[in-house]
């Protein structure tokens, strides 16, 4: 301990809490590869965050599918609403040249 000044020491490696000393340098003066330490946590991130990222590409996929299947199915519902009309069950056409083949209603 320094006399002085608010010093205390960590009791695990011997370094000087910079918190508590007002004249400790911290940041780039410290000569500690801060590149370094920003790369390894944005890794630590990315470790996180990836998986999130592939589910997300996984349920995007699947949803594209099933607007796919939702606007096949209603094209195939505008094909079938022709068919629900009556006249197109009970309309009958029929035509001869010999009167005596067919009568009429």
């Amino acid at each position: 301990m320094t006399s002085g000044s608010t010093q205390l020491t960590d009791s695990l490696n011997g370094t000087v809490l910079a918190e508590l000393n007002p004249n400790a340098v911290t940041g780039l003066g410290s000569k500690l590869n801060t590149g370094e330490i920003i790369d390894r946590f944005m890794a630590i991130e990315q470790r996180r965050i990836k998986p999130v990222e592939d589910r997300k590409e996984q349920k995007v996929g699947e949803l594209d599918a099933w607007d796919a299947v939702k606007m096949e199915l209603n094209k195939l519902q505008g094909v079938t609403e022709a068919l629900n009309k009556y006249e197109v069950w009970e309309a009958r056409k029929v035509e001869t040249s010999d009167p005596n083949v067919v009568e009429p209603n």
